[in-house]
Formats: structure tokens, C-alpha cells, sequence
């Protein structure tokens, strides 16, 4: 991570742009609620405040470590040691009148004993009394604008070794509180008190958000709970000189002798990804035991360097540059995403949204219609952007979690602004490259099938379509392992050779993982049984919509166009077994008195014709000629229908009747035939 942040950095110097000094000690809570306490003049809890996920990420906190947080710290939760069981104080807690149950609360405190240890009691009293002592002698007292933070720490005081009075304290506000009105989220109240119930653990337990504040907060220039206050400390923070100069050496990315750092790298919050360190390595690797070095000791980096590259990251990923610089995009695992970084080289600081080019444009399943849009309009801005050619680079990295305390780069790669804008016409042109196919799709409001048909997928979407093998005619899938976004990327905007390379890897897999999908999607369609059609879960339906455009954009790239392979045998395979079903699906109408079996005969043919198309057309033969003479009987205007499928199925046969079948078909073979089978094969007029 640390090149690709010292490339950024250099872009930004390079084209002038300041960015906002941070102190790495200085954090931004995380997106959960809790709730602000405000202790008053006589240094006792006096107020209780709510504060939700939006505005603690507004808000700071001072960091230096894991161990130490102020004013915001986790508190873990329950205060109490509760003497009744678990399922009674959750029938407790569950009583609609907040008043009654703020009073059952109320007589089960005065029952019960405080549930902290000496260990928790120890650590909570560092949070509320040790560490603020610390942080009272790094500032300066006499600064007016500090005043609020050392006025509470001062009333913190009297805390030390009285870790019972604060708990005690804390829960009589809390209730109060509830009871007139001031907090009503009386179930998280509840929380802070009793705990939050673990299904798998079956107890209760948690943490909550405490930020600490004082109650006569009016009386002072700002609030410790506002941006304000932030600002205040990081600029005093900031001004704190190092006085250890003799801690000098090669700084790994710069060549130039500096002051190195030492401890810890920075580990700034980053969006999706959380605390984040610039460097980390497992202390259990191998080679720290080899070479005897850990953490900063292994890559040496200048101090000041290291808090420059983190405030650079900071900028690129700040809220306000979402879409433009940073999103969210698709992980090969399916359920964690991984954290996009875009910017152009010559023009880091631009406006335009690339980071929507290459991720989902509202970072939904649905949201491929909008896509094609963004995509457009990205294009158009890049076309009108001054200072930007051609020949401008569009740099990309990929930021992955491993676990909890590492994350590496997934991707580093980059693009001409050409590339871009070729690639993005060549994807759209390249994604309606199949026949017509429509699936009906219920609508939330109405929950009525309407028929859709397929859009321009955003890369994530590919990502997607590989997070599950399917089994059984698509009825069940499983869990696996997905794909490089690299690959999705050198098909999207990569050159010719790596675009065909990365198409023939992703057809293989897309062939292998999602046939059983589109085989029984197909067969449901075919049936025209609505019952079994409801079955499906909309997400497979999705799904289907999206491989279709998945195999037209893979065959495009790897030079198969529809208007030719439309006429392959392969495809005219796939599509007489299509109208084999129609037609057996009309007898059944007709004949057997709307009795459907479970699969109609090409639908059961398919997963032969995909291997051995020659074989699966002979067994064919042998059981259509029961309908086909059935068909060739009736007659009447009510079965126009089957006249219809009828004649279709001679012009296909005339079609196969001079080409010779593969024995073995290969991927593309496939993709084409499936295709086939889906395609629409009813007569409009019907």
C-alpha cells in the first residue's frame, strides 16, 4: 500500500494540491450508535444523550493505541449481574410502556450487583480517569479553545479507584432519561444496562458507544461533542515537536536520510475497510523470526513521510469524493467488498465520477440500467476535462481485508484515458451482443411479472455471477471462491491480448459454475407453469439475466459476433430443443389436459447436447416424433400455435441438415447453445 500512497502523494504535489494535515492520534468513532454522557460541575453524570450511526462519524476521538480512546470509548456492556433468567428479563424488556418497563428495570437494579470484575473494573477506570490524566499533560491548559477538554478532565478525577459510582450513575441517568422523554431509545437503554441478547451464546452481551462530555456545555466557546473540538486538538497536537533527531536513516521510499518511524504505522478509518494500518505484517510470519524484524523495523519510512501518506489517503477517500475517487466494489468472497481507489494522474483532484465507471453506480444488484448512464456521462466528462489527453494515465488500486488487522493491495493497475473511453463503448456494444431474451420479473409494488431483459452490467455485477456454484437445475448453489477483479478490469478497458487471455479463463469458469442455473431457468420458461415459475427465487432470475449479457460480452471479446454465431449449428442446437419443449409443452396443453411432467424433452436433452450435440439430436429423433405427428394432425384456428413451432423446427432442422455437429464441444460452444436454448423462440403474434 505504501507505493501506490507514495504515488498519489506525488501526483498531488506535483499538481500543487495541499492536503489537510491530520494527526494519526485522531480518529473518527465508528458508525455505531451510543450515546453522549454529560457530567456537571460537582463532577457527577447528570445527562444522558442519544446519538446515532450519522452523527458519531461526525464526531473524534484521541487514539494512540487499541487500549486507549478518549472522549469515545467501547463500553462493554451488561452493567449489571442480573438474579432472574435470561428469557425473564427478556420478556421484561420486551413490555411496550416505556414507563412500566424503565420501573422493571428499575426493581431488578435494586436487586442485583454491578457484573464488572477487577480486570473490567481496572480497564474502564483507564478509559474514564488513567488515559485522560496522560492527555491533560500533552496540551496546554491555558488555552482558552482547550478549556472544555481540560475542564473535563479535571472532573474526571474523582473516578479514580470509584469505577462503582460512575456505573451506578450511568444507569440511574439512563432511565430517567427514558422515563421523561429526553432518550427515547429505551431498547438500547436497555442494552447499556442488562446487555444485548446472543442468540449463539444464549446470554447477554455487547458494547456500547459512551462519549464524554460536560452538561454545562453552553458555558464554553464549543462542545467536546463537535467537529469543532476536533480541530482544536489536532492543530495542537500538530505543532508538538519531535525532539528524538538522532533516530535517523535511509527512508526506504524516498532514498533521503530522516527521522524514521518507529512505532506503529498510521491506521487511519478508511471507508468499508475500517481502522486501517499503512504497514502490517502477522507477527507470526516466519521471516520475523529469520531476520529479527518487526512492524516498522522491516520497511523503513521517514516519520513525517508516513503521516503525510496517511492524511493523502485520508483526501483520496474522504465522504465527499464518493464515486469520484473512492467505492465500494464486488470481492472474489462475495460477502466482504473491497475498497476502490481511482484518480487521474495529471488531475487528482477532478470531479468526475471514475470511480462509478468501475464499481456499481449506487452500489446495488439493481443498479446496471443506471450503469450505462454513468458510464456515458463519465465518458463525456473526460472528453470536456481541461488538462486531460488521450494519453492521460487513470491509476487504480484495490485495497482487500485479510483479517482484521491486515489489508493488502488486491489490484494495481492503470489505464490511458483512450483505453477508458474505448473500452466503455466496446463493453456497452459488447453487452448486447446475444439474441432477444426476456424473463418475467415480479415488480415490488404490484409483485405482477413483467418481462425484462437484460442491461449493460457494471463490473461488480460480473463479480457476481461467480460467487456460487449452481447444482440441480439451479434449484440449490454453493459457496465459492470468486474471481480477480483484475481479470473483470482487463476485459472492461485492457488491451486486446490481455482482454482475450482474461475472456477464455472467465468463459471456462462462467460455463462450469452457471449452467445448471440457466438450464432449469430455462425450463421453468418453457413450461409455462406459473406455480413452478413463483418457486424461483427472484435472485436466480437476476442472476440469469445477468450471465446472458456475462457470455454475450466473453464472446464478443473473444471475436464471436451474434450476427454469425446465430447461425452455427451450435445455436440452432440449442434453440431446436427450445422449440422441442414448446412443443412438447403443447401437447401436454392439448393432450394430457395441462399435465406437465417435470421436465419437458429438450430441457432434459440439454445437459447431453452441451457435452455431445450429435448424440443428444439423435435421442431427439426418437422421442419428438410422437408430437411432431400429433402437430401434423391438428387442425384449427386454436392451433396456430403449434403450426407455428412446427415450422420453426423444419427451418432449423434445414439449417443443421448440412453441417456436421461437434462430437465435443468446447466453452464457447456452450455459451452459444445456451444462448440458443434461451433465446426467444414464440411467435410475437400469439
Amino acid at each position: 500500500m505504501l507505493n501506490e500512497l507514495m504515488t498519489l502523494n506525488l501526483s498531488l504535489k506535483r499538481c500543487g494540491i495541499v492536503v489537510q494535515k491530520n494527526h494519526r492520534w485522531i480518529k473518527t468513532p465508528a458508525r455505531k450508535e451510543g450515546f453522549i454522557v454529560g457530567i456537571n460541575s460537582d463532577c457527577q453524570l447528570e445527562t444522558i444523550e442519544y446519538c446515532g450511526k450519522e452523527r458519531m462519524v461526525e464526531l473524534w476521538k484521541i487514539a494512540p493505541d487499541n487500549m486507549k480512546s478518549f472522549p469515545v470509548f467501547n463500553f462493554k456492556s451488561p452493567i449489571w449481574k442480573l438474579h432472574i433468567s435470561p428469557e425473564d428479563i427478556r420478556k421484561l424488556l420486551e413490555d411496550k410502556d416505556v414507563k412500566q418497563r424503565c420501573n422493571k428495570m428499575k426493581e431488578v437494579i435494586e436487586q442485583s450487583e454491578l457484573s464488572y470484575n477487577e480486570s473490567e473494573r481496572k480497564n474502564l477506570e483507564d478509559r474514564i480517569y488513567g488515559y485522560p490524566s496522560e492527555l491533560y499533560e500533552l496540551v496546554d491548559c491555558n488555552d482558552n479553545k482547550l478549556k472544555p477538554l481540560c475542564t473535563l478532565i479535571d472532573r474526571l478525577h474523582v473516578y479514580k479507584e470509584n469505577v462503582d459510582s460512575f456505573l451506578k450513575q450511568l444507569s440511574s441517568v439512563a432511565i430517567d432519561a427514558s422515563l421523561n422523554g429526553t432518550v427515547e431509545q429505551v431498547d438500547l437503554v436497555g442494552d447499556l444496562l442488562f446487555g444485548k441478547w446472543d442468540k449463539k451464546e444464549h446470554k447477554f452481551s455487547g458494547e456500547i458507544a459512551l462519549l464524554l462530555d460536560l452538561s454545562d456545555y453552553s458555558r464554553f466557546d464549543s462542545r467536546i461533542a463537535s467537529p469543532a473540538m476536533k480541530s482544536i486538538l489536532n492543530e495542537t497536537l500538530l505543532v508538538q515537536k519531535n525532539d528524538n533527531t538522532t533516530n535517523k536513516d535511509l527512508c526506504s521510499l524516498t532514498g533521503e536520510m530522516t527521522i524514521i518511524e518507529k512505532e506503529k504505522f498510521p491506521n487511519p478509518s478508511l471507508p468499508i475497510l475500517g481502522q486501517t494500518y499503512l504497514f502490517s505484517m502477522n507477527d507470526e510470519a516466519s521471516c520475523h523470526y529469520r531476520y529479527r524484524k518487526i512492524a516498522s523495523g522491516i520497511f523503513p519510512v521517514g516519520k513525517d513521510l508516513s503521516a503525510k501518506l496517511m492524511n493523502v489517503i485520508e483526501f483520496i477517500t474522504d465522504k465527499e469524493r464518493k464515486g469520484k475517487t473512492w467505492k465500494s466494489v464486488q470481492g472474489n468472497k462475495g460477502s466482504k467488498p473491497d475498497l476502490l481507489i481511482v484518480y487521474l494522474e495529471d488531475k487528482p483532484k477532478c470531479e468526475i465520477n471514475l470511480a462509478d465507471l468501475l464499481s456499481d453506480a449506487d452500489e446495488s444488484e439493481t443498479s446496471a440500467g443506471i450503469f450505462e448512464e454513468v458510464t456515458s456521462k463519465v465518458c463525456l466528462a473526460l472528453e470536456g476535462e481541461e488538462g486531460i489527453t488521450h494519453e492521460s494515465l487513470v491509476r487504480i488500486f484495490v485495497l482487500k481485508q485479510i483479517d482484521p488487522g491486515r489489508k493488502q493491495v488486491e489490484l494495481n493497475a492503470s489505464f490511458c484515458v483512450s483505453n477508458i473511453k474505448a473500452g466503455v463503448k466496446e463493453w456497452k456494444d459488447a453487452s448486447k451482443n446475444h439474441p432477444s431474451i426476456s424473463i418475467p420479473l415480479p415488480k415490488k409494488k404490484d409483485k405482477v411479472n413483467h418481462s425484462k431483459t437484460t442491461d449493460c452490467p457494471s463490473p461488480s455485477d460480473v463479480m457476481r455471477c461467480f460467487h456460487y456454484k449452481w447444482i440441480r437445475n439451479g434449484t440449490e448453489k454453493s459457496k465459492v471462491s470468486g474471481i480477480n477483479l483484475r481479470d473483470v478490469y482487463d476485459i472492461f478497458l485492457g488491451e486486446n491480448r490481455e482482454a482475450e487471455q482474461s475472456a477464455k479463463r472467465l468463459l471456462s469458469l462462467a460455463v462450469n459454475r452457471l449452467l445448471p442455473l440457466l438450464l432449469g431457468i430455462g425450463g421453468a420458461i418453457h413450461s409455462d407453469d406459473s406455480k413452478k415459475w413463483n418457486q424461483i427465487p427472484p435472485e436466480n432470475k437476476k442472476t440469469t439475466l445477468k450471465t446472458v449479457t456475462l457470455f454475450s460480452i466473453l464472446l464478443y471479446k473473444l471475436g464471436h459476433k451474434k450476427e454469425v454465431y446465430m447461425k452455427d449449428a451450435v445455436f440452432n442446437v440449442g434453440r431446436l430443443l427450445s422449440l422441442s419443449d414448446d412443443l412438447h409443452m403443447q401437447y401436454c396443453k392439448w393432450v394430457r389436459k395441462n399435465d406437465i411432467p417435470p421436465q419437458l424433452i429438450g430441457n432434459a436433452l440439454m445437459p447431453s447436447a452441451v457435452e455431445n450435440p450429435e448424440r443428444a439430436l439423435a435421442r431427439l429423433w426418437s422421442r419428438l416424433l410422437v408430437y411432431q405427428a400429433w402437430a401434423n394432425k391438428v387442425q384449427g384456428e386454436e392451433y396456430k400455435l403449434v403450426k407455428w413451432i412446427l415450422g420453426q423446427i423444419g427451418k432449423v432442422c434445414n439449417d443443421l441438415a448440412d453441417v456436421a455437429l461437434p462430437r465435443q464441444t468446447t466453452d464457447t460452444d456452450k455459451a452459444k447453445m445456451l444462448l440458443g436454448y434461451l433465446a426467444r423462440s414464440r411467435n410475437t403474434e400469439e
